[in-house]
């Protein structure tokens, strides 16, 4: 059963096809129910993972955790670094790290052993 973003429901055979009535039953035109089959599913892909989330907040956590340690403490916001400037950087080095995995992966390296340390 088709279902619109207004609560239309696919209500039987009509000559060949489905007809989609919407509330007040009124049939809707064939954009109109492509329309809300495609913000149903929409809707579905947005709704968010719980399980997922969680996961992310886990490797945030756990990057944290590796910096706390490595440099000895958390985030110190007045330490005179120029925060937009590390990120930028960190993003510049994201660049290079995903370019050499292209590489890795354009001369055969197996998807399965890509997050292996010896790659």
């Amino acid at each position: 059963m088709a279902v619109n973003r207004e609560g239309s429901e696919s209500t039987g055979h009509n000559g060949g096809g489905f007809s989609i009535e919407d509330k007040r039953g009124d049939v809707l035109s064939e954009s109109k129910r492509i329309e809300g089959v495609a913000t149903q599913k929409a809707a579905e892909t947005l709704t968010p993972d719980v399980e997922i989330n969680a996961e992310i907040m886990k490797l945030i956590q756990l990057r944290i955790d590796e910096g706390a340690k490595k440099y000895g403490g958390g985030i110190m916001l007045h330490d005179g670094r120029n925060w937009l400037v590390e990120a930028l950087e960190e993003v510049l080095d994201c660049c290079v790290y995903l370019a050499a995995m292209i590489i890795k992966i354009k001369r055969g390296a197996k998807w399965e052993n890509l997050t292996e340390k010896n790659c």
